[in-house]
């Protein structure tokens, strides 16, 4: 099952979407995975893995190549809702948190810096990248509920805001707010949801931005919908 229509069916991905905004690039979790922006966009693919139920776990895959890019692990002990792992190093990249005490109609979230990182950047482990705020505009228990996701990047190196539209299943990525002047879309997915087999997601990112960080958002934006639908 895909998306339904909306207004923001008109914005699409561009290869210069960067241009004209005061970054050189958008950065959650590392430049490392941050696409050059002499190349064109890219686009993955997210599978669900066969036989797992729950959101979370994931195969990224670069689906030109069907390359495995990364993977997403779900929910361990504790609070940590996944994590994204670089298959290169299989090394977790990025861990993404619920925040205490979240109730209601929003869910509050956190980017952090895994324990096990690149060397040199020992001293920031469990650093903040982002605090994540997502609201829900539809009626609990919708299969494919509307939603907003509001992440604000808190990176010493770079601070934004990012608005993830979540219109069913299609999931609109903005630099700013969409009815701000001079937002443009970062990333754009489209879900397609099934009931005998896994999920996929096809994730298009522009260049200049970070990879790892745009899975993470569209992977969290997924957990959301599926908690959204259980009345969680």
């Amino acid at each position: 099952m895909g998306g339904t229509s909306s207004k923001y069916d008109g914005w699409h991905v561009s290869n210069n979407a960067l241009r004209g905004t005061r970054y050189d690039q958008i950065v959650l979790v590392d430049d490392a995975y941050v696409l050059p922006d002499d190349e064109p966009m890219r686009h993955f693919l997210l599978e669900h893995r066969a036989g797992l139920s729950l959101s979370g776990y994931y195969n990224v895959l670069d689906a030109a190549s069907r390359t495995l890019v990364f993977s997403t692990e779900g929910r361990a002990f504790g609070q940590k809702e996944f994590e994204v792992v670089d298959v290169r190093t299989n090394t977790p990249v990025v861990n993404v948190y619920e925040e205490l005490f979240t109730f209601g109609y929003v869910y509050k979230y956190e980017l952090r810096r895994p324990r096990a990182i690149a060397p040199g950047l020992e001293g920031r482990a469990r650093e903040t990248l982002a605090t994540i705020q997502i609201e829900g505009h539809s009626p609990r228990g919708t299969f494919n509920p509307n939603m907003t996701m509001r992440c604000q990047v808190t990176r010493p190196d770079l601070t934004a805001t990012i608005t993830l539209k979540v219109k069913g299943g299609a999931y609109f990525v903005f630099l700013g707010h969409p009815m701000d002047q001079g937002a443009v879309l970062l990333a754009r997915a489209a879900m397609d949801r099934k009931f005998l087999e896994g999920d996929t997601m096809k994730l298009t990112v522009a260049p200049g931005v970070d990879v790892a960080g745009m899975v993470a958002l569209c992977v969290l934006a997924d957990e959301a919908q599926r908690r959204w639908r259980k009345n969680d």
